[in-house]
């Protein structure tokens, strides 16, 4: 039972730190992974709000 509630756990915590399985922004039940399985993300940019380019 300890097992069971680690690795939900350990896949909620995956699922909202690595970048393509957070929930896609239209619909909050799929993610970017499932929705493009052969895509790559070579880089990324994060911008805060305020922030200038």
């Amino acid at each position: 039972m300890i097992e069971k509630i680690v690795n939900g756990k350990i896949n909620k915590w995956f699922s909202e730190i690595c970048l393509v399985n957070q929930p896609w922004i239209h619909d909050d039940k799929s993610c970017f992974k499932k929705l493009y399985p052969k895509t790559q993300v070579k880089r990324f940019a994060r911008w805060m709000v305020g922030q200038e380019l």
